[in-house]
């Protein structure tokens, strides 16, 4: 039983280490294609209305006219709606995810809700990054089914290291 004991303890650091690296660990990349090197990278907001328009910095809104001036100079707001493979497909309430960055090409202008106007991008979405910790929410996760799966044992190894009784010499 020593030896029970001895691997417990094993899996229970294990355990413990995985949860810290999962929560602390800085990104994951999801998309379906390679980023290529005229792909725009923005920060995204969540606004706190409904609908799926997102926002993005005034410094990010500098970058991304910079970079479409030439196609779309009328873009001038800091609303940006995306379209393709975005986070908000994978996940049962969008609130969790909160704020990601994103890598795409603009593929037109949509109209902004306030001046009526084509102002706001909309940006084909190729990948996308988020904070491992808002992974776990993600219903096909890896990591999510990796702790559901994992819990029941980690369970099971603390129970042998603290209900059995102590060895007496």
């Amino acid at each position: 039983m020593n030896k029970l004991k001895k691997y417990s303890k094993v899996f229970v650091m294990f355990f413990i280490l995985y949860i810290v690296f999962l929560l602390f660990s800085p990104n994951r990349i999801v998309g379906r294609t390679a980023i290529q090197k005229d792909d725009i990278k923005l920060h995204v907001y969540g606004q706190a209305t409904t609908g799926s328009p997102q926002r993005i910095s005034e410094s990010d809104l500098a970058r991304l006219k910079e970079k479409i001036k030439d196609t779309y100079p009328n873009v001038n707001s800091t609303d940006i709606e995306l379209e393709g493979d975005t986070p908000f497909r994978h996940v049962a309430d969008p609130a969790y995810i909160g704020d990601f960055t994103v890598y795409g090409k603009v593929i037109g202008t949509a109209r902004n809700a306030t001046t009526g106007d084509n102002t706001v991008a909309v940006l084909k979405v190729s990948y996308w990054d988020i904070p491992m910790f808002k992974y776990l929410f993600f219903e096909n996760s890896i990591a999510r089914l990796s702790i559901i799966l994992l819990l029941p044992i980690f369970f099971v190894a603390l129970s042998i290291l603290y209900l059995r009784p102590k060895n007496s010499n």
